[in-house]
């Protein structure tokens, strides 16, 4: 919903929460980055958070996106999954 939070940890290159729909998984509202323990992800890498059947719609809002060297998540979306792509904007 427009008022619903998805919380996703990132705790190291290959310990992230992610989150699997059997079915569509209807996208709105906010996405809340993270980071834990200091971790600082390398520019380029990718994290999906998210699979579905099928994903419609983006997260209006993304939380805390700026990892604090200068690079930003971006969220990214297909017609079955959302990453999180770690670039210098």
């Amino acid at each position: 919903t427009s008022t619903g939070t998805l919380f996703v940890d990132i705790d190291s290159d290959s310990v992230f929460d992610t989150f699997a729909v059997s079915g569509t998984a209807s996208l709105d509202g906010t996405l809340d980055i993270d980071l834990a323990g200091g971790y600082t992800p390398a520019n380029g890498l990718v994290f999906q958070i998210l699979t579905a059947s099928t994903v419609s719609g983006t997260f209006n809002t993304v939380n805390d996106a700026a990892i604090g060297n200068g690079d930003v998540f971006e969220d990214q979306y297909t017609g079955t999954d959302v990453s999180l792509q770690v670039i210098t904007p």
